[in-house]
């Protein structure tokens, strides 16, 4: 979206925008953490 652009929604759509991106990115990360966790695990488990 460029500068020219002009979008038409109220200020609370811009809050939901703002509030829904950051839960995105904190899931990101928490993906990212249980993922290492995973990783680890297997490599600490003896495989018979």
């Amino acid at each position: 979206m460029d500068a020219s652009c002009h979008v038409n929604l109220p200020p609370s759509s811009f809050r939901m925008m703002s509030i829904f991106h950051d839960e995105l990115i904190k899931q990101d990360e928490l993906l990212e953490e249980i993922n290492g966790s995973i990783l680890r695990s297997e490599n600490t488990v003896r495989k018979c």
